[in-house]
């Protein structure tokens, strides 16, 4: 007479150590994952600000060197009886194949920005003096203003930001934030500083060079 075959299974202890290590995996690469998605989308906006700086380039070639004469963003703007375009992005807009995607950080898609969509019209900010951009204006003695400048006018070009974000929504740390800046000689790069004042004293530099203030 033949015993029957017990089917194999798991006993609850089993199944309990199972369930705690993929609580355990899951706990470690969870972080890892967003960082990674994090990674990702700073690398998209870095690759629309090289395209704005490649459509800056253009921009130049065509206007003797010259800076756009133009506002910032829709939040400071030109009026129409300042001549020039009412912002950056209207400035270079034909040099960019009129590829709006670029226009944004991809962090912006979410509904959470829609309101600053409406605000800055992009997601990036450009030097420029004029109306009420007091930024600019009293940031470095107005020093960090390209608007109406040619490229003759900036003495190191490798350090002076041209464009950069209009605000850091990519926030390395606690202590520190994340933007991506294209600078007056066409590189681009993310760059991690300080909040507040380091904020202004590595994005507002003077066309001479000299740290914002």
């Amino acid at each position: 007479m033949h015993r029957k075959t017990k089917a194999p299974g798991f006993t609850l202890i089993e199944l309990l150590v199972v369930i705690a290590i993929i609580a355990i995996l899951a706990a470690i690469l969870f972080p890892v994952f967003l960082r990674a998605k994090a990674r990702a989308v700073i690398m998209d906006c870095l690759n629309n600000q090289r395209q704005w700086s490649s459509a800056m380039t253009m921009y130049l070639d065509d206007n003797s060197g010259r800076f756009p004469y133009a506002g910032a963003n829709l939040y400071w703007r030109h009026s129409s009886i300042d001549g020039g375009s009412p912002t950056c992005y209207d400035a270079l807009w034909k040099y960019t194949a009129k590829n709006i995607s670029i226009r944004w950080c991809p962090i912006w898609k979410g509904s959470k920005y829609a309101g600053a969509r409406q605000i800055y019209g992009w997601s990036y900010w450009y030097f420029c003096p004029h109306g009420n951009n007091s930024y600019v204006s009293k940031n470095n003695g107005g020093k960090a203003a390209l608007c109406g400048y040619s490229l003759a006018d900036v003495f190191r070009p490798s350090k002076k930001p041209a464009v950069c974000e209009v605000k850091s929504y990519h926030e390395a740390d606690g202590e520190h934030n994340l933007y991506n800046v294209v600078y007056c000689d066409g590189h681009a790069k993310s760059l991690v500083i300080g909040k507040y004042e380091d904020e202004v004293r590595y994005l507002y530099v003077g066309r001479d060079g000299s740290p914002g203030l």
